[in-house]
């Protein structure tokens, strides 16, 4: 018998090996994970977050040739929890459409809960105050309060009035100043920061007025012999419309 012979020319796709990196994969709740060197290029990309400890898929992008994933990843990242949560996300890159090679790499993501700054709201005061403040901050592990008053428009740090600055009982003292040319109200800003033990930071601030108190005086009377009547009038300063009240 006669041979005969037959050929089909075969073409091969490579695997394609899939890569990305985080910027930081130990990140705190609110702030955005940042992916970025992707690749290989040219390829269909399929993104997968799952909750490590629990195994479960909380968020799927499906194969695009958007290589990044979208805005969806950052929305499920979420922590609303005491403790750390840990997820894990993969890669998987495809080439040659549905049926065609692919692999797939996972990473590991650390998602630290946000500490909560926050101290009870504190009431406009007259001067000659001392004033403790309650702090009701949560997952902190250092706190730093920092006092500032408005002078002229401007924001200016007065730490001598604040003791305690680094505990959680800090106390505002204020000295007493009377309203006149030299002394006014005065309005004053407390801010505080948090710090948990992953170094993740929150901080809050509240303003509140502390009053300069009314400078009075009584015109004098001239020597003059008695029984007589006199009309006594007392000379006030202070800011316009303070409504007062008089003990004589």
């Amino acid at each position: 018998c006669k041979s005969d012979s037959a050929q089909v020319q075969v073409s091969t796709v490579p695997n394609p090996v899939p890569f990305f990196s985080f910027v930081d994969e130990r990140i705190c709740l609110g702030t955005d994970l940042v992916i970025d060197s992707v690749g290989p290029a040219g390829m269909e990309y399929r993104w997968v977050l799952k909750d490590a400890l629990q195994s479960t898929v909380v968020w799927v992008q499906n194969y695009s040739t958007t290589s990044n994933p979208g805005t969806g990843l950052q929305g499920n990242l979420i922590n609303t929890g005491t403790t750390t949560r840990i997820y894990d996300l993969k890669l998987i890159t495809r080439v040659g459409g549905p049926g065609g090679c692919l692999d797939s790499l996972e990473k590991r993501i650390w998602l630290y809960p946000r500490p909560v700054a926050a101290f009870d709201s504190i009431a406009n005061t007259c001067s000659d105050t001392t004033i403790s403040v309650l702090d009701q901050s949560g997952l902190t592990a250092q706190r730093q309060y920092q006092l500032y008053a408005r002078i002229n428009g401007q924001w200016f740090e007065r730490p001598s009035r604040l003791t305690g600055a680094s505990t959680a009982t800090p106390i505002l003292n204020f000295s007493s100043w009377n309203f006149g040319a030299n002394a006014t109200d005065s309005t004053y800003t407390l801010k505080l920061t948090v710090l948990s033990d992953s170094l993740c930071a929150d901080s809050t601030l509240q303003s509140f007025t502390v009053y300069s108190r009314p400078s009075v005086a009584i015109d004098s009377l001239a020597p003059q012999c008695g029984p007589f009547g006199a009309t006594l009038t007392a000379n006030v300063l202070t800011p316009i419309g303070r409504n007062l009240s008089y003990l004589w």
